[in-house]
């Protein structure tokens, strides 16, 4: 995981025809700004470490690239799940849950309970981060 610290807000931004960028896990912490890589000079001012907006995410900026092709609830979710599980993952998980629901005395019903019970609360977080990022 990268962290990244920036003076402004983000929140998301297009990154090519099927992904996007999206800022997420957001902490507000204080941070001296660094000279820019091309001029080295300091953009803003600095006397003393600033309070900031720090995101962190797979990609060195602080991002997270989703899979999506607009930017819309739905398709954030969905590119926000498959951060974590594939569609054949899912698949398999809900296949597994059927099969405790059918079989509840079968020798991994807990198992797969369990794995649907985090699934689902992984689904319901993605779904907060994409309307906190589509509604601000």
């Amino acid at each position: 995981m990268y962290k990244g610290i920036y003076a402004e807000k983000k929140t998301f931004s297009k990154f090519d025809n099927e992904h996007y960028l999206c800022y997420l896990n957001e902490q507000r912490e204080e941070y001296s700004p660094e000279p820019d890589a091309r001029s080295g000079e300091v953009t803003e001012p600095v006397s003393a470490p600033i309070l900031g907006y720090a995101y962190t995410g797979s990609m060195a900026d602080g991002g997270t690239l989703i899979e999506a092709r607009e930017a819309t609830y739905d398709e954030f979710v969905s590119g926000l799940i498959r951060t974590r599980y594939s569609a054949s993952r899912v698949e398999a998980i809900q296949s597994n849950r059927m099969i405790a629901f059918v079989n509840p005395e079968h020798e991994r019903a807990s198992e797969f309970i369990s794995e649907w019970d985090d699934f689902q609360s992984y689904r319901e977080q993605c779904k907060k981060q994409a309307d906190a990022l589509i509604n601000g």
